[in-house]
């Protein structure tokens, strides 16, 4: 809609459905949301003209569903999310694959949102015709769920992810685990959940302390170094703080616990071959 020199457009849950172009819509103070579109929104309303109807209508259905999970989402993405998906399943037709290389360090840092991605998935796959987008498709959906909640660009929950990745990269390099198909990923180890958890804490300055700290350091000595590095890249520092010295003491238990399961594997893997 356009009021005097300034574009709008109105969007919410049930605006437009069952009506065709043309027709006066009927609008309550409960649907109404005016958003300023700037120019580069203005393009991704252009580009929604050429996405078939039937998926519109669908892929904001799913993120209806979303809003019920996690509350109000900022109205931009309908728009957003609609393209992206659309996008996404263009390239599925075309034979292309999707993958998300972060698609755990995500769902560690957005629990919630990596959740009503989950839902949004599962109703978009179940309208879908002969085509499935991949599990790994919520990652992307949750960055644009978190950007929504709070407002932001996809860029700024997209860096937290990323900061993770980096950890666990680091993390794991030092320790030696890799992916090996011979005992399987890694990636089922639960490190990005508990680096999550412990950035999270940092963060907050919710430091824990351990009262074992002392004989975890003498005898966990790489893991109790590492899990000092780990720390100071979480708080850009060269030297870890004495207040910090508990956190790191409990994920260098942690770590050494993955040690051994990565031990274990690689034993199974060699004695069933």
């Amino acid at each position: 809609m356009t009021t005097g020199d300034v574009h709008q457009v109105l969007v919410g849950r049930g605006i437009g459905f069952g009506v065709k172009v043309g027709d006066t819509l009927a609008i309550t103070d409960e649907h109404q949301r005016f958003v300023h579109l700037t120019d580069e929104q203005a393009q991704f309303f252009e580009s929604l003209r050429a996405i078939d109807g039937h998926r519109v209508e669908k892929f904001s259905t799913a993120v209806d569903l979303a809003a019920d999970i996690l509350g109000p989402l900022h109205p931009s993405v309908y728009v957003l999310l609609v393209e992206h998906l659309s996008f996404a399943v263009d390239r599925l037709r075309r034979g292309e694959g999707i993958f998300n290389a972060i698609a755990g360090e995500i769902k560690a840092v957005f629990p919630d949102e990596f959740a009503a991605a989950e839902v949004m998935l599962q109703y978009i796959n179940s309208h879908l015709d002969n085509l499935e987008l991949p599990h790994s498709e919520a990652g992307f959906i949750a960055l644009h769920l978190n950007a929504a909640l709070g407002g932001t660009s996809v860029k700024a929950p997209l860096a937290q992810a990323n900061q993770l990745a980096e950890l666990v990269a680091f993390t794991r390099r030092v320790l030696g685990i890799v992916d090996n198909p011979a005992i399987g990923s890694s990636h089922d180890d639960g490190l990005e959940l508990t680096i999550a958890r412990l950035i999270r804490r940092v963060r907050k300055g919710a430091w824990r302390r351990n009262d074992a700290t002392m004989g975890i350091g003498q005898q966990l000595t790489v893991e109790f170094d590492l899990a000092q590095q780990v720390i100071c890249r979480i708080l850009s520092c060269s030297e870890m703080p004495a207040y910090a010295k508990g956190e790191a003491a409990f994920l260098a238990v942690f770590l050494h616990g993955c040690v051994q399961e990565c031990e274990l594997s690689r034993d199974k893997a060699q004695r069933q071959n």
